[in-house]
């Protein structure tokens, strides 16, 4: 997990725990299921059981294919065993989903942003760029969160 950070804001690079495997540029043209790693650092101790994180599901958008369509999960009946979301924590406006690609010979990841959630972006701009020359795939979360409360102040 990479860290990022400044006086108010804290944002942390997760990496996706079920990638499927895929060397198509087309992998996007059924739904996925993707999950994700998130404790919450202000409440590092979790009485759940399994671990604390998410789930997108990533694929094309029904009234236009043409459009990825990235939903966070917020049914805890629908995830995998051994992880559950915390609805009070996880927000998809705090997210930043995209897809990145390195050749085989290259340290250099290659990115493309698949969305700000809820946004889509177009199949299309995916489509164009060179994925097959690449040999080793990625999806990573960008997520931010406050990392102080806001003071609520009375006005008389």
């Amino acid at each position: 997990r990479e860290l990022v950070s400044d006086d108010t804001t804290e944002s942390m690079v997760l990496d996706c725990t079920n990638l499927p495997e895929f060397r198509d540029k087309l992998f996007l043209q059924s739904k996925l299921g993707l999950v994700f790693h998130l404790q919450n650092p202000k409440q590092p101790v979790c009485q759940q059981n399994g671990k604390c994180g998410f789930m997108l599901t990533i694929g094309p958008k029904e009234a236009n294919p043409k459009l990825f369509d990235v939903k966070l999960c917020t049914d805890n009946s629908i995830y995998p065993s051994g992880i559950h979301f915390h609805e009070d924590f996880v927000h998809a406006k705090n997210m930043h989903v995209i897809l990145e690609g390195r050749a085989e010979s290259s340290e250099e990841w290659k990115y493309v942003p698949i969305s700000w959630l809820p946004n889509p972006i177009s199949r299309h701009t995916y489509c164009e760029y060179p994925w097959d020359r690449f040999t080793d795939f990625r999806i990573r979360v960008l997520y931010s969160f406050q990392k102080t409360e806001k003071r609520k102040r009375n006005v008389s």
